[in-house]
């Protein structure tokens, strides 16, 4: 500030002060998720239809609250994941401490409640004596789930992804029909290995095969 003064009675105009963190120095009171603690209390009965789930959750703040509150307000909103439950509540308390800032990351409050999820879920299947997929399914949301489309895979985990980000503009999908009866769409998403483009196209089929639409 001294040097900013000087520097404007002897040159006349305003000096420009530039200051360029090291990624190491950057590191240390940034770019990393934060740390969080989970607890909960779970009920179902003997045949594994779930009846209450309570969770209590303490994120790690750091320092100063920043954007740490979307992370921890998209991790609450995820909790239930795919299943429901007839009661559920959820508690979720930031804590102020002397580390680093956290950061946002790729879904940086619904990765973490899918892992607490599938952990909550792995748990009570084994005490309850049942196959982990079976007790995940039966425990569904029950609008939507019918699917036409077959999975296989080692293991089943059922995920909600918030779009706390989208604006208007940004997430969407141009579908065009044209005169032959073929059609094309343009999606905003991106194709990482997904599956993403598949999933566009046979929800695109589903809602138009009123019409003759197919896959092919």
């Amino acid at each position: 500030s001294r040097y900013c003064s000087l520097h404007h009675r002897l040159r006349y105009y305003p000096p420009t002060l530039s200051h360029v963190s090291s990624l190491d120095s950057l590191a240390q009171y940034s770019q990393k998720r934060p740390t969080v603690i989970t607890k909960y209390k779970a009920g179902a009965t003997e045949d594994g239809q779930l009846m209450s789930v309570h969770w209590d959750s303490y994120l790690d703040a750091g320092y100063v609250c920043n954007v740490v509150t979307i992370i921890g307000r998209e991790m609450d909103d995820s909790m239930d994941q795919a299943y429901y439950s007839p009661t559920f509540k959820r508690n979720l308390t930031y804590l102020k401490t002397n580390k680093p800032q956290s950061t946002s990351v790729r879904a940086p409050g619904a990765g973490p409640a899918a892992l607490f999820n599938l952990l909550m879920m792995d748990h009570m299947a084994y005490k309850l004596k049942i196959d982990p997929i079976d007790f995940k399914r039966k425990n569904l949301y029950r609008d939507g789930q019918a699917n036409a489309y077959k999975k296989r895979g080692l293991d089943m985990s059922a995920i909600s992804y918030p779009i706390s980000y989208a604006r208007v503009g940004i997430s969407e999908v141009d579908l065009t029909v044209h005169m032959d009866g073929s059609i094309s769409i343009v999606h905003s998403g991106t194709e990482m290995g997904q599956g993403l483009t598949t999933k566009v196209a046979q929800a695109a089929v589903a809602q138009l095969a009123e019409f003759g639409a197919t896959l092919d």
